[in-house]
């Protein structure tokens, strides 16, 4: 009997580097490629790679030149480079961790879409960052055999925006990444000391994006503070992906403009822990595929306010404030909450424990293989 064998796109896998897309990749392939020691896999980087990321002896790792650092190099290696591989070595199917696919390549592929926010604000798009995405995600989708994607809401969106199939479509949801550990005596005074003077804090983390709505978060934490005489902070972790000058002409013009603290982008610890002693973690972005922060604050038993549309209202369940996004005054009185109905907070730590457990690695791997044999067997 041939031995299976697949072809994977992992160039998202980047030491110290991991991202959304890096850390869907490393999580699910490291225990597809462990649970399926009898099929070959073919893990095809862009630059040179760590061995941290070749999980187990099934796997060949494979450089394609040139790294795919621009629109130009992207479409070259997604359009040439890993087609003429394909030819090479002739897997039962290439799967694409970040969705692009190959016109022109002629063997089975799987598409991982994690959402189609390039079509729903594509005014937040260089041109050709645009022009890239119209043609592989747009124009040429269909050359996909079958799509995994990570929520329903996004399931939904492929097959409004896209018309592909829904029966060929399957939900692969996100998890945490988180690592957890033991909390220690002087974590909550440590991280307040560095980053707050000690006050308490609401969170963000993300990255700092228009359809992420954080200038809408600076717009209610100062409404918040107008209510409640309070110290409370309010840290924003991440990096600046569009228009900074803008976010910071809103913090300017807030009279708490002290109070808010970005810190860029953290080490995971630090991430963790500043997650695990917020107040609540304030994520009320117009537009998720998923939203793994809001799942990491549950299983720390943090507090969550959230949209009550996109995915994010999929994945809270009962366990986080809901808020319209769009409503400013409704996420500071949602803050105001938080600040003071203890027996409402306990409540949601209880339920967002719970609810992050519905979200496991292990499931979502089982639920990309079943995808990927089902592609193979079509």
């Amino acid at each position: 009997m041939k031995e299976i064998s697949i072809a994977v796109n992992v160039r998202h896998l980047i030491p110290n580097k991991m991202e959304g897309i890096g850390w869907f990749s490393y999580q699910v392939m490291k225990r597809i490629t462990q649970q399926h020691p009898d099929v070959h896999f073919y893990f095809l980087f862009d630059r040179p790679f760590s061995q941290e990321f070749i999980f187990s002896d099934n796997i060949t790792p494979i450089i394609l030149s040139p790294p795919a650092r621009h629109p130009l190099l992207i479409y070259y290696w997604n359009e040439w480079t890993v087609p003429n591989l394909l030819n090479r070595l002739r897997p039962d199917v290439y799967l694409s961790l970040d969705g692009f696919i190959s016109k022109r390549a002629k063997y089975k592929q799987y598409a991982v879409l994690h959402d189609v926010n390039f079509i729903v604000y594509p005014q937040y798009l260089t041109w050709s960052i645009k022009k890239l995405y119209d043609y592989f995600f747009v124009k040429h989708i269909h050359h996909a055999c079958r799509i995994g994607t990570v929520s329903q809401f996004s399931k939904s969106e492929i097959i409004r925006h896209m018309h592909y199939p829904e029966d060929k479509i399957d939900i692969v949801y996100s998890a945490s990444n988180l690592k957890m550990r033991p909390v220690e005596k002087n974590d909550e005074e440590q991280i307040k000391s560095q980053f707050t003077q000690g006050k308490d804090y609401f969170l963000y983390v993300g990255s700092i994006h228009p359809r992420k709505n954080v200038k809408g978060i600076i717009r209610a934490f100062s409404q918040y503070k107008a209510m409640v005489q309070t110290d409370d902070k309010l840290i924003i972790v991440g990096r600046f992906f569009w228009n900074k000058q803008e976010i910071m002409e809103e913090v300017n013009r807030s009279p708490y403009k002290n109070d808010i603290v970005f810190t860029g982008r953290l080490d995971d610890d630090t991430v963790m822990l500043l997650m695990q002693f917020a107040k609540a973690l304030v994520m009320v972005s117009f537009y998720e595929g998923f939203g793994v922060p809001v799942i990491e604050a549950m299983q720390l038993g943090t507090p969550v306010i959230t949209s009550c549309t996109n995915a994010l209202n999929e994945i809270s369940g009962d366990a986080a404030i809901k808020v319209n996004p769009e409503n400013i005054a409704e996420i500071a009185q949602a803050m105001k909450i938080i600040h003071e109905n203890k027996n409402l907070v306990q409540e949601l730590i209880n339920k967002g424990i719970e609810q992050a457990r519905k979200f496991d690695w292990d499931i979502s791997a089982n639920a990309l293989w079943d995808g990927l044999q089902k592609a193979i067997c079509l």
